[in-house]
C-alpha cells in the first residue's frame, strides 16, 4: 500500500520529499504546525494553496529559506534571473527605474505572494528591481532546479501560470488608471483596492512618496488628493497610516469614473 503522505511503496527508498510529505499529512491530521519554515512559507502561498503534500515537498526541496532585513536589495533591475521568490512574511517593493533615474512602483509583494516568476518562466533578465522594505522571510526557488521541476508537475506550472496572469492584470489596471484617471479617481482606486469584504478601515502599506512613485504622481499631489478627498467626506485619515472609508460607495463611484 502506497505512503498516504508521498505515494511511495513501501519498497521505495525514503526521500527527503517523502519525508516533508509525510510530516504534512502527519500534520494535518494532528492539527499541528510542525513542518520546515520552508515547507511553510511554501503552504501559505496562494498560488500553491491546491497542491497536495507531495506537490509542495517537491517544492520544498528544491527550495531555500531567506531571511532579509529593511532596505536590502534581492536584485536589481537588467541583471541576469536565478530564481523566484515567495514571500512568507515581511514586504518587497518591486520597482522599475528609467533613464532619467525616476523610480516607478510596480508592486508591493506580501506574505502569500510571489515575485519573478515570469522572469524564470520567459527566460529573460529581472525587468524590475526588488528591495526589502520590511523586514522579510522568503522561500527563493532558483531558475534551473525550478523548470526542471515544471516539466515534472504540470499542474503547479499551471497555478504559476495563474500568478503570472494576475501580474498581467494588475499591470493593466495601473496602466488604466495612469492614463485614463485624474489624480482623485487613481488615489480612490488605489484605496479601494485595498479594502477586504466591507471593511471600513484600511491601512496605507506605502509612504506618500512611495504611493506617488506607484501612481504616476508627486508625493504633493497625493498629500493634497487625500485631503481633497476627506473634504469631500469619502474618508478621514487616521494617525499611522490608517484610513477611515466613510463614503465606501462614492469612493468606489469615484475610482470608477
Amino acid at each position: 500500500m502506497p505512503c498516504a503522505g508521498c505515494k511511495k511503496q513501501p519498497d521505495r527508498p525514503v526521500t527527503f520529499r517523502c519525508l516533508v510529505a509525510c510530516a504534512l499529512v502527519i500534520g494535518y491530521a494532528c492539527g499541528m504546525d510542525n513542518e520546515p519554515d520552508v515547507v511553510r512559507v511554501l503552504r501559505n502561498c496562494r498560488l500553491f494553496a491546491s497542491l497536495d503534500p507531495a506537490q509542495i515537498a517537491a517544492l520544498a526541496e528544491i527550495s531555500r529559506l531567506d531571511r532579509a532585513t529593511r532596505g536590502q536589495r534581492l536584485f536589481e533591475q537588467d541583471t541576469p534571473c536565478v530564481g523566484m521568490y515567495v514571500v512568507g512574511a515581511g514586504k518587497v517593493k518591486l520597482a522599475k527605474v528609467s533613464p532619467e533615474g525616476k523610480e516607478h512602483i510596480l508592486h508591493m509583494a506580501e506574505p502569500g505572494q510571489t515575485f519573478a516568476e515570469a522572469a524564470v518562466f520567459g527566460g529573460f533578465d529581472f525587468p524590475v528591481s526588488a528591495e526589502v522594505v520590511e523586514d522579510a522571510e522568503l522561500a527563493f526557488m532558483p531558475k534551473g532546479p525550478t523548470l526542471k521541476l515544471l516539466v515534472d508537475h504540470p499542474q503547479i506550472t499551471l497555478k504559476l501560470l495563474a500568478g503570472m496572469s494576475q501580474w498581467l492584470r494588475r499591470m493593466v489596471d495601473l496602466m488604466e488608471s495612469i492614463v485614463l484617471r485624474d489624480a482623485a479617481g487613481r488615489v480612490a482606486k488605489y484605496i479601494v483596492s485595498l479594502r477586504r469584504g466591507r471593511e471600513t478601515m484600511v491601512t496605507l502599506p506605502l509612504k506618500h512618496q512611495e504611493l506617488a512613485a506607484h501612481l504616476g504622481l508627486t508625493r504633493e499631489t497625493i498629500s493634497r488628493t487625500l485631503g481633497h478627498l476627506e473634504t469631500l467626506g469619502l474618508i478621514t485619515q487616521l494617525p499611522k497610516s490608517q484610513i477611515a472609508l466613510k463614503d465606501p460607495r462614492g469612493l468606489e463611484e469615484l475610482a470608477q469614473s
